[in-house]
């Protein structure tokens, strides 16, 4: 994949170190795109089936039956949040490693990983443990301090 002057430029405000993001952040673009397509056809006409429900003078709308969603919906969004959530690891790893002159620890590495939980409790929980900000702290520690161009 070859880099217009144009992207160059577009994109200039963005560190050396994290020009990577663009094009991560680009593929994610694309799969909520897809993915906001098939949401999009799958909501035209039968997706619902709806009645009216008259009593005196109201009248209800009630759903009464859904159709099926489309596996091709649910993957599409599993990748688009996976791909956001890779990028969020990618950003702290290269920033962490800018900031400690290139190189972690094992350890420092390892405890930036983000993990996909199943529920708020589990990802607070993990959060709450505190490895991810012990190797920030360690990594920002040993790194001298510089401005950002």
């Amino acid at each position: 994949m070859s880099v217009t002057l144009a992207a160059v430029d577009r994109y200039s405000w963005l560190p050396d170190h994290q020009q990577h993001v663009v094009y991560s952040l680009a593929h994610a673009d694309d799969l909520i795109a897809r993915t906001g397509q098939l949401v999009l056809d799958y909501t035209e006409p039968g997706a619902l089936e709806l009645d009216n429900i008259r009593s005196g003078d109201r009248e209800e709308v009630v759903v009464t039956g859904v159709a099926p969603l489309p596996q091709g919906i649910v993957r599409l969004a599993a990748d688009a949040l996976n791909q956001l959530r890779s990028v969020l690891e990618h950003i702290v790893y290269a920033e962490l490693t800018h900031l400690a002159n290139g190189s972690l620890t094992d350890q420092q590495a390892r405890s930036i990983e983000m993990p996909a939980t199943n529920s708020a409790d589990s990802y607070l929980q993990w959060g709450h443990a505190g490895p991810s900000r012990q190797a920030g702290r360690a990594a920002t520690r040993s790194a001298p301090a510089r401005a950002h161009r």
